[in-house]
């Protein structure tokens, strides 16, 4: 399918992946990773969030600073 000079220097297992190939690869690394990231996120928007004066700005900022991580340690599992 490709040609000497095209062919990357590490072995293709599937050449297009579907998510459950991609699902089945993870290891306990990947998950880990992704709950560090979690939990430092979320430590990090009770920090954030803990100074300000009204409750719906803390649930605003909470959801905003977690959700970021969130979405963070999912793209770095990927």
């Amino acid at each position: 399918m490709y040609s000497n000079y095209e062919r990357p220097p590490f072995p293709i297992k599937v050449d297009v992946p579907s998510y459950a190939d991609i699902f089945r690869e993870m290891r306990f690394s990947d998950l880990f990773m992704f709950g560090t990231v979690y939990a430092i996120g979320n430590v990090w928007a009770f920090l954030c969030a803990r100074k300000l004066p009204v409750v719906m700005q803390r649930l605003v900022v909470y959801h905003a600073v977690s959700h970021l991580f969130t979405g963070l340690g999912m793209s770095l599992v990927f």
